[in-house]
């Protein structure tokens, strides 16, 4: 169990989670710990990010926030590629965020972006080594996109080598690709 020990981290937490710039800069002047938790394991770039406060999180990376934290089973990049910020994609990625980091269920950033359509969010993971591969117990980032009908994200991720086999085309109504599939040979059984 986290503790609050100082005012001030507890007061930077709440300002996070406000989104009050001004009031988190100023805390983090007078030394309120940038990493402190709330007794969830809360920290202020988790508030920060988890409600929308773009600018306050960027604020909070700079003056060194833990970048791999997490909120329950999400980390903070992860909720930032949903959200499509894409100035703050990249700051984690900067600050050492794990890309290919997963969820309990194997959700990846690059999943939840492809869901989105965040085309530009999608092509940074995949140039900073995202892997278009990965799949969580539904799909794979490619699936989400096209399930998703975000026709440019599905090619951007289909030139980084993303492919379809044919449950998941099936499931994400890739009709053209379990044509493609069958045509090939492969069985209607493969993959169930």
């Amino acid at each position: 169990m986290f503790h609050l020990f100082d005012s001030k981290d507890c007061k930077l937490l709440r300002q996070a989670e406000k989104g009050n710039l001004r009031k988190v800069t100023r805390l983090l002047s007078k030394g309120a710990n940038v990493n402190t938790r709330d007794e969830d394991g809360c920290t202020p770039l988790c508030s920060a990010v988890f409600c929308n406060h773009q600018e306050v999180a960027e604020t909070l990376i700079a003056a060194g926030a833990d970048v791999n934290v997490r909120l329950r089973d999400e980390s903070v990049l992860m909720r930032a590629a949903w959200n499509g910020w894409l100035s703050t994609v990249k700051q984690h990625i900067a600050a050492g965020a794990d890309v290919n980091a997963a969820s309990n269920s194997g959700t990846t950033a690059l999943i939840k972006a492809a869901a989105q359509g965040h085309e530009k969010v999608v092509r940074c993971l995949i140039t900073s080594g995202a892997d278009v591969h990965a799949r969580n117990w539904e799909r794979g980032a490619l699936c989400a996109a096209v399930y998703h009908k975000h026709r440019e994200t599905a090619q951007i991720l289909r030139a980084a080598g993303a492919s379809l086999n044919l449950p998941e085309a099936a499931d994400c109504g890739d009709i053209e690709r379990v044509r493609q599939l069958l045509a090939g040979g492969v069985s209607p059984d493969e993959g169930a």
